[in-house]
C-alpha cells in the first residue's frame, strides 16, 4: 500500500464528483479506542481568505454536507461536496483531544479516500499537541484536491478556532449543553459566550517590559508569554485603548534581549519593513512568522495620524507585532487589517509608542541590549541578520479570560 507524507497533495478525481469519503481509522489511545471518548474530530470550512464557512462537522454532530457512516471507531466521513456553498475554498479536518487534556502523541491514524489516493499517517508520536489539522479537501481550478497536512496546536481546539474567528466547543460530548432546537447543531460554544481564550504577539522593550496591543490583552484575567526563552507570566501596567497599546510587566528574571524602538523621522512612503510575529498560531504551532513589505501610506482609516499602513502579510495573532525598518529598529507596532481588502494593514506609528512609554514613566536605553551586545550605530541589515538578532525579543501571548 502506498503511503503520503506531510505536505504532499493527490487529486481525488480527475472527473466531476459528487462525494468523496476519507476516513480516519485505527486510532488509539493508551491501548484503547478513543474517537468518540476522549479524540474528536471535526470538519472546518473556510474561504479564500482563510475565514471560517458553513456550521463546523463534528463527529458527535454531523452536518448535511459531512456525515459519518458506520461506528465512529473508523469514522468513514462521507462529504457531500455538491452541498458545499461555492465560495468554501477548502475543508480542513481537525483531530484533537477533548478540553485539551492530552497530547495526541499515543494516538495512530490513517486519511485514505475512495479516489484511489495513497494513505496518510500524520506523524504524532513526537507531538505535544493536543489538536492538529491532518488533511484539507480543497478546490484547484474546479476540481477538488487533498493535501495531507500536520498542523498542530499544543492548545487545543478551542485556542485553534480562536485563531479563525471562530468559536469551537472542545469538550467531549456529554460535558456539552444540547444544542438549541434549530441550531443545526453548532460546533461551537453553546452557550454563545465568547471565547475563553485568545493568543496575540509581543515584543520586548526593556528587561522588565513587552508592548502589545490593547485589544489583545482587553478582558483577561491572565496573560502568559512564551518565546524561544521559555514562558512567562504578564500583568498589565499601561494601557491606551485610543491608539492600541498595552505595556506588560513581565515575572521573573530580567530580559536579556529587547527591541530598539526607532527615533525621529517617522516611516517613509515605500520604507521596506519587516514583521515577526505568532499568527495562526493555532494552525501552524509556536513558531515565529517573518514577512516583508512597505509602508504604503502614513495615515490609517480616515486619514487617523496615529497610524500608517503598510502591505507586509499579517494574519489573525498578528497584532502586537513589531514592525522593523532595515536597520531592525521598531518602525511601528501591528494593530489592524482590513479584511475585505488585499495587504491593507495598519500599525500605529513608534512616536506615539514613544509617547505612551513617556508618559507613563518608562525611560528607554539608548543603546538596546542586543545579541551582538548593542549597537549604538544601527546600519541596514539583511533580512536573515534582522530576524537572527531580534526574535529572542519576541514573544508569543496567550490571553485567559
Amino acid at each position: 500500500m502506498s503511503t503520503m507524507i506531510a505536505g504532499a497533495n493527490y487529486p481525488l478525481l480527475a472527473t466531476p464528483i459528487t462525494a468523496v469519503q476519507v476516513a480516519v481509522q485505527g486510532t488509539t489511545l493508551a491501548g484503547a479506542a478513543a474517537l468518540g471518548t476522549t479524540i474528536g474530530l471535526v470538519w472546518i470550512g473556510i474561504d479564500q481568505r482563510r475565514e471560517p464557512m458553513m456550521t463546523p462537522a463534528f463527529l458527535h454532530v454531523p452536518t448535511a454536507w459531512a456525515t459519518v457512516d458506520g461506528d465512529p471507531q473508523t469514522a468513514t466521513w462521507q462529504l457531500h461536496l455538491p452541498d458545499i456553498a461555492a465560495n468554501v475554498q477548502s475543508l480542513m479536518l481537525v483531530i484533537y483531544s477533548y478540553s485539551s487534556k492530552s497530547p495526541l502523541t499515543q494516538v495512530n491514524c490513517q486519511v485514505a479516500s475512495n479516489a484511489g489516493m495513497p494513505v496518510y499517517s500524520p506523524a504524532l508520536a513526537d507531538s505535544r499537541d493536543s489538536a492538529m489539522i491532518i488533511a484539507e479537501v480543497y478546490r484547484r481550478n474546479g476540481d477538488w484536491k487533498f493535501r495531507a497536512l500536520a498542523e498542530g496546536s499544543p492548545y487545543g481546539l478551542a485556542a485553534l478556532g480562536r485563531n479563525l474567528h471562530l468559536a469551537l466547543d472542545e469538550r467531549a460530548p456529554h460535558e456539552q449543553s444540547a444544542p438549541e432546537s434549530g441550531s443545526g447543531g453548532a460546533g461551537g460554544n453553546p452557550s454563545g459566550d465568547e471565547p475563553n481564550m485568545w493568543t496575540g504577539s509581543a515584543f520586548a522593550i526593556t528587561p522588565q517590559h513587552v508592548l502589545t496591543c490593547a485589544h489583545v490583552v482587553e478582558g483577561a484575567s491572565k496573560i502568559e508569554l512564551k518565546s524561544l526563552l521559555g514562558s512567562r507570566s504578564a500583568t498589565v501596567v499601561a494601557q491606551d485603548a485610543s491608539s492600541d497599546i498595552a505595556l506588560l510587566a513581565v515575572d521573573g528574571a530580567p530580559l536579556t534581549t529587547m527591541l530598539p524602538i526607532r527615533h525621529g523621522q517617522v516611516g517613509l512612503l515605500g520604507e521596506p519593513l519587516t514583521t515577526l510575529g505568532y499568527p495562526l498560531s493555532g494552525l501552524v504551532g509556536q513558531n515565529l512568522q517573518v514577512t516583508q513589505g512597505c509602508v504604503s501610506s502614513l495615515r490609517g482609516t480616515q486619514q487617523d495620524i496615529r497610524f500608517f499602513q503598510f502591505t507586509a502579510p499579517i494574519q489573525p495573532g498578528s497584532s502586537g507585532s513589531p514592525v522593523l525598518d532595515s536597520t531592525g529598529q521598531v518602525l511601528g507596532m501591528v494593530t489592524s487589517s482590513m479584511i475585505q481588502a488585499q495587504n491593507m494593514n495598519f500599525a500605529v506609528k513608534h512616536h506615539m509608542i514613544m509617547a505612551f512609554l513617556e508618559a507613563v514613566g518608562v525611560d528607554l536605553p539608548t543603546a538596546t541590549p542586543r545579541p551582538d551586545q548593542g549597537l549604538q550605530n544601527y546600519s541596514s541589515q539583511n533580512s536573515p541578520q534582522l530576524v537572527r538578532q531580534a526574535q529572542a525579543a519576541l514573544w508569543h501571548v496567550t490571553c485567559y479570560r
